[in-house]
């Protein structure tokens, strides 16, 4: 978020919320074009990427809520202890009057490994599909081996900015082949076996095999 007129980020973040605030509290709100919509029956939701929440949880919660008898349900008391609590958003910038505002705060899980790979293949317009897509296009079949998801999730939590680096290292990845496979007719198959080795550029059988 850029500074408005000199203002440091942190209060054009500011002015930002106050300017949501209203729209949040179910009061009409005037367009531009000079309608108005109410905002009672909309659901705002607010998402982001906290990182360091972890810590920042491990710091408000030194506490947290024990057992105090022996039918009371741990894995009750392990929700309520991962719980995020509107303060531990003023860290990220949240004013007190926004993050308030916000009845259920909820926290999601890392992505794990298993799962990022799940996303570069699985989804129908998955990233994997989507090249692979591309280079039949071509009339070129694109065949890549499971070790190359494994390395490419590793490195995406290595980056840890969850599932939105995968596209960026598997365009790095794709790039030099899908440049050089309008050039060569010839190739009808591109295999991936490694992110730390080329790529391999099959060309089509000979006759009679």
């Amino acid at each position: 978020m850029k500074a408005i007129s000199g203002q440091s980020k942190s209060a054009a973040g500011e002015s930002v919320q106050h300017a949501l605030l209203k729209i949040m509290e179910s009061a009409p709100v005037k367009l531009k074009s000079a309608r108005h919509i109410d905002t009672t029956h909309i659901l705002f939701i607010c998402g982001g990427a906290f990182v360091g929440l972890s810590e920042i949880l491990a710091k408000s919660h030194s506490f947290g809520f024990i057992s105090t008898a022996d039918d009371d349900n741990q894995k009750v008391l392990d929700r309520l202890n991962a719980r995020v609590k509107p303060t531990d958003l003023f860290e990220y910038g949240l004013i007190p009057e926004f993050a308030g505002r916000l009845p259920i705060v909820a926290r999601l899980e890392s992505l794990s490994r298993a799962t990022l790979i799940r996303i570069m293949i699985e989804p129908r317009n998955s990233i994997f599909n989507q090249f692979r897509e591309i280079l039949r296009n071509e009339g070129v079949e694109l065949k890549i081996a499971p070790l190359v998801f494994e390395q490419i999730a590793d490195l995406a939590m290595e980056y840890k900015v969850g599932a939105r680096s995968l596209r960026g290292i598997f365009e790095e990845l794709l790039t030099p082949a899908l440049y050089l496979v309008p050039d060569h007719p010839e190739v009808r198959q591109v295999v991936f076996t490694s992110i730390f080795e080329n790529a391999r550029f099959l060309g089509a059988p000979a006759a009679g095999q």
